[in-house]
């Protein structure tokens, strides 16, 4: 440009020409949004994939994910449907809260073409409920009474109280719990604090002059945060502490080697899945214990070790034609250790293998598996569904240091069952009940010779 400053228009092209030239140059590439040079040296701004990517030379200095921002700036289309994972994520987390039902809904805008989104919440002050069944064994006593209650938002920041009471038949077994659970802070997170104890009279033809009786309370504090939540799939993470105190005894002394006095850890992880074909899954895992081994505590009147116990759950529920689930489930438990008595896998009772009473089998490692076909009748207000089932499972002993009598048939067992039954909710929740008829199919022979089937029933009325 010196040299043409003394011929002004081509002064004038020259300038110009340099001055495109350097604008041209930040935009070099249809990826390229900005380039420039400084006293530094050269930098630049790309668009990669949904990202800013900014460059300093040849270095990536930082990058920044713009594709959610710019599908906002996009206008919806009739029938599209409007999807928010954050305002999601707190609406189930708002019914997360006990007591509280939140769901949005859309309404038009006060301009024409515009629509708002408004937030609809009910609140539940206090719940309850009141069951009877017979799923307790015949020494305990098999008829049980269960009545609870749950008190709401008591302080104003989505709290829970939660009281429950249950007595078996002629007061064999008298249980309490007292649960208080509060939010830690306002992304899920909340912590529960519980207190429960037991009291029990042992019966029966076998038991009744032994004169057995004993308790168990338990304390227990835990936390859990969701670290996924969302209608198709939730992830949530657990954390507890908790002691256990037992004791047992016979016509008023205590039992060697049956009082527990045991503090454990625990830490676990909740999954669960809904997919767009109402196919749905649940997985679970657990591992609880405090170091210390069994193995040196076995023969002392007071146990306090569980060296650690893995536990693994899941389901998965397949709908199909009309009215028709297929259900299963299954669960291991794994200990290398002996367990303390209160901590065993258990098999049996209207939860597990259905065809033996209640703790039929228990040992330090098992599993079970359960598939349930059900057909649903009169869908809406008045669900019934009838269920033709088969379940079964095993549970091992860990062999005791120093006992050299004990067979593998003596530490080891199985279990096996069929039957079937119906569930019905005829008032959409405010009661509700079940029925079910199982019988053995292995070759088990029960202590007690109670091995002829079970049958089995429950029935809630919540208020």
């Amino acid at each position: 440009c010196y040299f043409l400053r003394g011929r002004p228009l081509r002064f004038t092209l020259g300038l110009g020409a340099i001055l495109a030239g350097g604008l041209l140059g930040r935009g070099v590439g249809s990826d390229v949004l900005f380039a420039d040079r400084s006293f530094f040296g050269a930098y630049k701004v790309r668009q990669w994939y949904g990202y800013h990517h900014l460059t300093h030379g040849t270095t990536l200095h930082g990058a920044q994910n713009f594709a959610d921002t710019a599908r906002r700036l996009e206008p919806l289309t009739p029938g599209l449907i409007y999807t928010d994972r954050g305002m999601e994520r707190g609406i189930l987390l708002l019914n997360d809260l006990p007591g509280l039902s939140a769901r949005a809904v859309i309404k038009p805008g006060e301009k024409f073409g515009t629509s708002d989104i408004l937030f609809r919440i009910q609140e539940d002050p206090a719940s309850f409920s009141l069951n009877v069944d017979n799923y307790g064994r015949e020494e305990l006593g098999e008829i049980r009474v269960l009545a609870d209650a749950r008190f709401n938002n008591l302080g104003g920041f989505g709290d829970e109280l939660y009281i429950a009471t249950l007595v078996s038949e002629d007061a064999l077994l008298k249980y309490g719990n007292i649960t208080y659970g509060f939010p830690t802070g306002s992304n899920g997170a909340r912590m529960r604090l519980t207190f429960n104890r037991a009291d029990y009279s042992v019966e029966g033809a076998i038991f009744a002059d032994l004169g057995i009786t004993g308790d168990n309370t338990t304390y227990r504090a835990d936390w859990s945060y969701p670290l996924l939540r969302s209608r198709r799939a939730n992830i949530v993470f657990t954390a507890a502490v908790q002691r256990f105190n037992t004791e047992s005894f016979q016509l008023g002394e205590e039992i060697p080697n049956n009082t527990t006095e045991l503090n454990l850890a625990e830490f676990g992880l909740f999954m669960n899945g809904l997919a767009k074909t109402g196919n749905s899954w649940t997985v679970s895992v657990l591992v609880d214990g405090n170091g210390k081994s069994n193995e040196s505590t076995v023969n002392l009147r007071e146990s306090d070790a569980q060296q650690a116990k893995l536990r693994l759950d899941g389901s998965y529920s397949l709908p199909f034609a009309g009215g028709w689930l297929l259900a299963s489930r299954a669960t291991y438990v794994y200990s290398g250790d002996p367990l303390v008595d209160s901590q065993k896998f258990s098999l049996g009772g209207p939860y597990s293998v259905r065809g033996y009473a209640p703790a039929e089998l228990r040992g330090d490692e098992g599993a079970f598996v359960a598939l349930e076909l059900r057909k649903y009748f009169f869908p809406g207000k008045y669900p019934i569904a009838g269920i033709v089932f088969v379940d079964g499972g095993y549970a091992k002993n860990q062999r005791l240091p120093g006992d050299t009598f004990s067979t593998d048939a003596d530490l080891e067992g199985e279990l096996g069952s069929a039957g079937l039954g119906v569930l019905f909710s005829p008032d959409g929740g405010t009661f509700s009940g079940a029925l079910t008829v199982a019988a053995p199919i292995d070759n088990h022979t029960s202590p007690n010779n109670d091995d002829d089937g079970h049958a089995w029933a429950t029935f809630t009325y919540r208020f």
